[in-house]
């Protein structure tokens, strides 16, 4: 049989790899604290006020992530290096101008006062509606100044922040100010981008160049957990400690690569005139993917003429044909829907991993949102061996040592 793993953040989070979104969010408020002249600001410019709100977001993160020595640790062991980092260059205006991180940090500070945890698919949701409220936002010239007016009331401090660089368009014609808008707005996705891609090079020299990443799932060749191609949708390698020798597909791209892919799926219907807007293009997942030059993989993994899936026992044959997938540490969430289709349709059997309950009911509400009612009735049913979808405890596939 062919056997593919397809694997999520949850997969990193279950080996003990600080990469939730507060971890990577926590990181760079340390960062700001030690080496950002954010906090510092005199107001004789007016900027006290400006900055205000990320100030109050900066103090509150550190009160209340305090107690997060992973990322302090990992923080503290490579402060020189990361000064180096982030005061170089290439890296300078990533870190002390980047509007996006100061937008981000301050959703994340107001989700911590209603006790909400901030994960990666909250990122692309706001990613969502932030290309949402700026694509219906108004541009307006008051004299020589250009102002952007958004229409939907709550993202003021963030909308100060583009003002500020639009004093710098005021010879651009007005018919091309919103895409020089969305431009700068897309090198700001792209700047913290490489912050992400820092971040988790840190975390991975820590736990797995120096052997500290341990097996949480069993690893014999003989057991169910081994796999010659994985479908990871991380950025990071963790799954390869079961198999070095494995194919693998990184579907948003990894951290040797330029560029990763850290966007949205489209959401726009196509009748709708939002979705003929260019402005918005590049902040979709699979436009990056050719922009970046990605190729899609997984489809030539299901074809039955592959016989590169089958492992070999020695002098056994492997008559099973099926194709069968496990995914562990996925949520499933809608951002991939259409790589995840492709997936739940070419395979024939697929085995579903779950946290724990209410992990459980979110991948049955998310399974439901991409199949749809008539393809959710015909794949999904855990009481019947001829239905392709079945959701199992991940607890079954946990070593108990």
């Amino acid at each position: 049989m062919k056997k593919i793993l397809v694997v999520g953040n949850g997969f990193d989070l279950a080996h003990g790899l600080p990469t939730k979104y507060n971890d990577f969010l926590y990181f760079l408020v340390l960062c700001i604290d030690a080496f950002s002249d954010w906090k510092k600001l005199d107001g004789d410019d007016g900027n006290q006020k400006y900055y205000e709100c990320e100030q109050v977001a900066i103090h509150n993160i550190l009160q209340n992530d305090s107690e997060n020595d992973s990322v302090k640790k990992i923080f503290d062991e490579n402060r020189k290096n990361i000064e180096k980092i982030l005061k170089s260059k290439s890296m300078k205006n990533h870190f002390s101008e980047n509007d996006l991180l100061k937008y981000m940090i301050c959703v994340y500070a107001n989700k911590q006062n209603f006790n909400c945890e901030f994960q990666w698919i909250d990122v692309e949701d706001e990613l969502m509606r932030f290309v949402k409220y700026f694509n219906v936002s108004n541009i307006i010239h008051v004299g020589n100044k250009i102002y952007l007016e958004p229409k939907i009331n709550g993202k003021t401090f963030y909308c100060m922040d583009i003002s500020q660089h639009l004093e710098t368009l005021s010879d651009i014609p007005k018919d091309k100010l919103k895409s020089k808008v969305f431009e700068y707005i897309f090198k700001n996705l792209e700047q913290f981008s490489s912050l992400l891609k820092m971040y988790l090079k840190l975390v991975m020299d820590k736990f797995h160049a120096k052997n500290e990443l341990h097996f949480k799932f069993s690893s014999n060749v003989q057991n169910d957990f081994y796999f010659s191609h994985i479908i990871s949708f991380n950025y990071t390698n963790t799954s390869t400690i079961y198999n070095s020798k494995a194919k693998i597909y990184y579907v948003n791209g990894c951290l040797k690569d330029k560029n990763i892919i850290l966007g949205i799926e489209n959401p726009f219907s196509s009748d709708s005139n939002e979705y003929l807007d260019d402005n918005v293009h590049l902040f979709f997942k699979n436009v990056q993917r050719i922009l970046y030059d990605f190729k899609y993989k997984h489809n030539t993994w299901f074809k039955k003429s592959n016989n590169d899936f089958y492992p070999k026992y020695g002098d056994l044959k492997i008559k099973d044909k099926s194709r069968d997938v496990y995914i562990v540490g996925h949520s499933l969430a809608l951002s991939d829907k259409y790589i995840l289709l492709d997936i739940f349709e070419q395979s024939d059997n697929i085995t579903i991993f779950y946290y724990n309950d209410d992990d459980k009911k979110s991948k049955i509400t998310n399974l439901y949102k991409i199949l749809g009612d008539e393809k959710f009735y015909k794949y999904v049913n855990n009481n019947s061996a001829k239905h392709k979808i079945v959701l199992k405890s991940q607890s079954s596939i946990e070593l108990k040592s």
